[in-house]
């Protein structure tokens, strides 16, 4: 179908108002096809983007669609051979909506939002038990041990504790500047021990080698921060001052 010329609709319509822009003279969107306003299409009906066969609801396939509370209804374009090719509703995902709350999964697993795809969907997983280590079926290689570690949640239900396998020593895997050298050291923030060590570079040169410290005073190495300090000589029970 092909829109009639301004000229046409000047002779023929008087006092109607017809386009008189480019687009007067080009063929207007059958039904199913994707516009852009109500005349872009030849029926004069453009809903969500597609060209309906009119605005009456009858006339609109997400009218009978059947989605839930947590999805909407969008028109989507079809290929068909030939035209007209009406659109289908499909239901979808609602914005920051959670598929699992649509999923009922059985004894034993648990819903899991996984967003890998778009939109995002919700899959049943088995629900791990709380007593079990995750390092029990973790196999590292020499030189290595494994520690559960928590993964990163922002919004409950969170997943398990994983194991990842890491090495011995906490200094194998890390760099140090120029200068400097790789120590293990226990964390300071453990409070119940075995604590785990911790990597740190550390100066190759005792940093009390370049400072002359003044007399009745001795240079010591602060603990954790490899930074040398004079402090006061205190001598007592017969001992000499240095």
């Amino acid at each position: 179908m092909t829109r009639i010329s301004a000229q046409t609709c000047l002779a023929l319509c008087v006092g109607v108002f017809c386009m008189t822009s480019s687009l007067a003279n080009e063929p207007c969107n059958e039904v199913g096809r994707p516009c852009e306003s109500n005349s872009r299409c030849c029926s004069g009906c453009c809903t969500s983007g597609i060209c309906l066969k009119s605005c009456a609801p009858q006339d609109n396939p997400c009218s009978s669609a059947n989605c839930s509370e947590t999805e909407e209804c969008v028109l989507e374009e079809v290929q068909c051979i030939r035209a007209p090719c009406p659109p289908v509703a499909q239901c979808i995902l609602k914005a920051n909506s959670d598929p699992c709350a649509v999923i009922r999964c059985r004894s034993g697993f648990r819903c899991e939002r996984q967003c890998s795809t778009t939109p995002c969907r919700g899959v049943c997983v088995p629900v791990p038990d709380a007593k079990t280590n995750p390092c029990d079926t973790v196999k590292c290689s020499a030189g290595h041990h494994c520690e559960p570690r928590q993964v990163q949640c922002f919004k409950a239900p969170c997943p398990p504790a994983v194991g990842r396998c890491v090495a011995d020593d906490p200094c194998a895997t890390v760099r140090c500047a120029s200068g400097t050298h790789c120590e293990s050291k226990p964390d300071e923030q453990c409070s119940a021990p075995p604590c785990k060590l911790v990597a740190e570079c550390v100066p190759d040169v005792n940093p009390c080698a370049l400072v002359l410290c003044q007399t009745g005073t001795k240079c010591v190495i602060q603990p954790g921060s490899n930074t040398a300090t004079c402090i006061p000589i205190h001598s007592g029970r017969g001992c000499k001052s240095e």
